[in-house]
């Protein structure tokens, strides 16, 4: 089964070169196949749309983080999980 993580990256301030390397860091951590990451300046493009792009793309199973970026070497921590839906 093909799994996808949407990541909903908390800080306003997001650095988006370091984009890449927080999805990595999420990729290893759940064995996901792809992450879509999503941030307070993307104004278009939310959570549903991660979850559709996903769709079209096989995943099967969903995960839905809270992620910052930031804090001790820079390290992506998980904050929580979202339930996207039953």
């Amino acid at each position: 089964m093909r799994t996808g993580v949407i990541a909903y990256v908390m800080e306003k301030n997001f650095p988006f070169e370091k984009e890449p390397e927080l999805a990595m860091e999420i990729k290893r951590h759940y064995q996901a196949d792809e992450v879509q990451i999503i941030s307070w300046g993307q104004r278009h493009f939310d959570i549903m749309d991660a979850w559709w792009l996903l769709t079209a793309r096989g995943m099967q199973r969903f995960v839905c983080v809270f992620a910052g970026y930031g804090g001790r070497g820079g390290r992506e921590k998980h904050c929580g999980h979202l339930r996207v839906c039953k």
